[in-house]
């Protein structure tokens, strides 16, 4: 099975529908959902997605 890290772009871009990434990110977090995948990401990159969603939500 294919391993993935994911970045802070990847998933930001996954999460927000008005990104114009949304629609090219999106199907690769459903291939982790899927189980397709294996989906990773670093603790880094939780903590920067966690300031990047408290600075827009």
């Amino acid at each position: 099975m294919m391993k993935v890290l994911f970045d802070t772009n990847i998933l930001v871009a996954a999460t927000i529908e008005a990104h114009p990434n949304h629609a090219i990110t999106l199907p690769w977090i459903q291939k982790v959902r899927n189980k397709s995948i294996q989906g990773y990401i670093s603790t880094h990159e939780l903590q920067t997605l966690h300031q990047t969603g408290r600075a827009y939500f």
